[in-house]
């Protein structure tokens, strides 16, 4: 359990907080949980985030992901304790806005919030770009940090035997091998499709 800046008496149980990294946290960070169950608590999370942010006056708000982006930024705005307000955007909004309730409302959001972040990380020149033009953020505060690979570790992990029987018997043919979410995003059923049309001229599992 780790304490609540908004009430020091009161602890917070990091089993009912849930996610998949919350045992990651180290034990001198606090931990506040606003109790986010759907996207409609947007106004209680937004006031709830706002009674957190009076109470710590943070020097830096670093938020990810759109939904929060937008939460974090209105949070920020206007307090008296001025603060730098820096969002992280990893997707890119063209290919999933179009799929999302009220696109036209989200879109119009996020430009008025991302204007108003003191710098908005991305990952990648394109969607910085994106953002630039759709958004009406100035490049130069959009900042490009590539995820990190470990080409090391990869390369040492390419050179390790499998065992597996699809490696094992010569008939699989080509092996394809796919990790990742079962969304729209990940695309998933795209590449059942082309293994399919593949299978067709040669042998590929």
């Amino acid at each position: 359990t780790l304490t609540s800046p908004l009430n020091r008496s009161t602890t917070i149980d990091l089993d009912l907080v849930g996610g998949e990294y919350v045992r990651d946290v180290p034990d001198d960070v606090q931990v506040v949980d606003l109790r986010k169950r759907s996207r409609w608590d947007f106004f209680r999370l937004l006031i709830g985030l706002r009674r957190v942010l009076k109470a710590e006056q943070p020097d830096i708000i670093f938020s990810l992901m759109d939904y929060t982006n937008v939460l974090s930024v209105l949070a920020g705005l206007g307090l008296r304790h001025r603060c730098r307000i820096v969002i992280s955007e990893h997707n890119h909004h063209r290919s999933y806005l179009p799929h999302t309730r009220l696109p036209a409302l989200r879109k119009w959001l996020m430009a008025f919030t991302y204007q108003r972040a003191d710098a908005v990380v991305v990952v990648s020149r394109g969607l910085a770009e994106a953002i630039a033009e759709d958004f009406n953020v100035p490049l130069e505060r959009i900042p490009i940090v590539h995820n990190p690979i470990d080409i090391e570790r990869i390369q040492t992990l390419s050179r390790q035997p499998v065992s597996h029987p699809l490696f094992e018997r010569p008939t699989n043919g080509f092996v394809i091998v796919t990790a990742g979410r079962l969304t729209r995003q990940k695309n998933v059923a795209l590449l059942i499709r082309a293994l399919a049309l593949a299978r067709r001229q040669i042998p590929a599992s």
